[in-house]
């Protein structure tokens, strides 16, 4: 890991890499600007920006997060923002749209360089391919800077590294930390030690990586559980994210919200969740022999094609570990996962933000001048079909292209 950070000062390809992403954010966050002034997709980006106005707010009053109030997020996210109040002033809403796509690109920035260093050992151009890939496709520019899975991805990309230079307890916890931000890094603990299990020198492992979990579940929780209860008598807000997603409807961009507007109700909706958490579940241990970054991939990947919800940050949860795999892939395999990953990434982006924006005026009886009445919907669903195709298609060309066997660290 030392050698890794001295060599982001030493190698002069890593530093291209740096500022080749640097400048292309830059040049995103200028088609931005321009955007908002004239493109009511460009204006739906801000949303989740938007939509943390009002905690960012409540926050500087003084107020406790998940004491006083509560947020659909676990109580990590909460605290990130909370670390980030005094630099997003809710009274400055373009202010803290800049400052968040900077403050996030960054972090996208120390992900595609993350992605460099660890791929390196397969050439440095292709280590620059990959990064480039990780942090430079539509989705990466223009919609990760408005959320905070910068964070959790970059978190999740250090508890790789930790793991492919053999460091799986401190992998356990920045994979731990991880979850408290956004609950799906848990899986990759999961698949860290189905992976180990059974393993010679990995004996009890599990039970070390659980204590590690929970120690850090406990750092995190307790003392919110502890203030709501003695403060108010209550720990509701603590409890409401969890209630709260177990009752979220239906997506409008989902496979099932497509096919049930052609076929009417679905049995099975209801669970699909569920189920997808439990094939997510199966895939660790089905996906054992593979490598850790092809593992990553494949259940970040299976949380999209038959779940009840879909958001487009979504595609950030498999990104460096799909940039691994095509470094460590050769010739066709390593081609067709990176044509793959551009194709869904542009399809997605067609569904969100463009057709989901016009989609989105017809529902409110506001259609777009000039577009026949039901033209954007038509669009917006047979893209999300399209969209469920590329997935797919994705996750094939990753297990294709993955090999059995770790690769040796960089």
């Amino acid at each position: 890991m030392r050698a890794w950070l001295r060599s982001v000062f030493t190698d002069p390809i890593c530093l291209v890499v740096a500022a080749s992403v640097a400048a292309i954010h830059t040049g995103a966050l200028r088609i931005l600007v321009w955007g908002s002034r004239h493109s009511p997709a460009v204006r739906h980006l801000f949303v989740d920006v938007w939509n943390w106005l009002d905690f960012l707010a409540r926050t500087r009053e003084g107020q406790m997060p998940y004491v006083d109030f509560w947020k659909e997020y676990p109580v990590g996210a909460g605290l990130l923002y909370v670390a980030l109040s005094p630099f997003l002033d809710p009274m400055k809403p373009f202010v803290t749209l800049t400052r968040h796509y900077r403050i996030m690109a960054f972090l996208e920035l120390a992900t595609a360089v993350g992605v460099y260093l660890m791929a390196r050992h397969r050439g440095r151009l292709v280590a620059w391919a990959a990064a480039l890939l990780a942090a430079a496709l539509p989705t990466a520019l223009f919609i990760a800077p408005f959320r905070f899975e910068p964070v959790v991805v970059f978190l999740t990309l250090v508890g790789a590294a930790l793991h492919l230079r053999g460091r799986r307890l401190a992998a356990a916890a920045v994979f731990s930390v991880g979850t408290w931000l956004k609950w799906y890094p848990a899986l990759f603990l999961i698949a860290q030690e189905t992976g180990d299990f059974g393993r010679p020198g990995h004996e009890g492992q599990w039970k070390k990586s659980l204590a590690v979990f929970v120690a850090v579940g406990l750092a995190f929780n307790v003392p919110f559980l502890a203030l709501g209860w003695v403060e108010r008598h209550s720990v509701y807000a603590m409890i409401a994210p969890y209630l709260f997603h177990q009752t979220r409807e239906l997506y409008d961009d989902t496979l099932i919200a497509v096919v049930q507007s052609w076929i009417g109700p679905l049995p099975l909706q209801r669970w699909a969740g569920h189920l997808t958490g439990l094939g997510m579940l199966a895939l660790c241990w089905i996906t054992r022999d593979k490598p850790f970054a092809a593992r990553a991939a494949l259940i970040a990947l299976a949380a999209m094609p038959f779940n009840r919800t879909y958001s487009p940050q979504f595609h950030l949860w498999f990104a460096p570990f799909v940039a691994l795999v095509f470094a460590e892939a050769e010739g066709a395999p390593r081609w067709a996962v990176a044509w793959a990953w551009i194709a869904l990434d542009v399809v997605s982006f067609l569904v969100y933000p463009i057709t989901f924006t016009g989609r989105l005026a017809e529902k409110s009886g506001s259609p777009l001048a000039g577009i026949a009445p039901g033209t954007w919907t038509a669009l917006f669903q047979t893209l999300v079909v399209l969209r469920v195709v590329a997935v797919l298609v994705l996750a094939v060309a990753v297990w294709r292209a993955s090999r059995e066997a770790e690769p040796a660290p960089a």
